[in-house]
């Protein structure tokens, strides 16, 4: 399986990469903003992609957008953001989003959803 973990704080990046680099079969890509992450996505191809929100230079709400107007794309994207609220989440899933989790997130929870893809 192939991650990708696209957040611009790079405590979250780590944390998350460490989690998931204990996980057999599991090849882990870190992007800092939403325009890197645009950039790696084709020759990367991730399985999941966990998605920061607010982000400089391209947020994570165009991100979804942009891998949901790829054909190739059947990334599960799983958005874990610190916006929290009905108005967001509504608005990430209505872009294609798979699920939402709200910072602080239950990480076995975390790790369960993207392994389950």
């Amino acid at each position: 399986m192939k991650l990708m973990i696209v957040d611009d704080e790079e405590m979250m990046r780590d944390m998350l990469s460490l989690v998931f680099s204990e996980e057999e079969n599991i090849e882990v890509i870190c992007c800092s903003d939403g325009l890197e992450a645009l950039n790696e996505f084709d020759s990367f191809l991730p399985d999941v992609m966990v998605l920061d929100l607010m982000m400089p230079n391209v947020d994570g709400f165009e991100v979804c957008r942009q891998v949901r107007e790829k054909a190739t794309a059947n990334t599960r994207i799983i958005i874990l953001s610190g916006m929290a609220g009905d108005d967001v989440k509504d608005k990430v899933i209505a872009l294609g989003a798979n699920e939402v989790y709200f910072k602080p997130v239950n990480i076995d929870l975390l790790v369960s959803s993207v392994l389950s893809a």
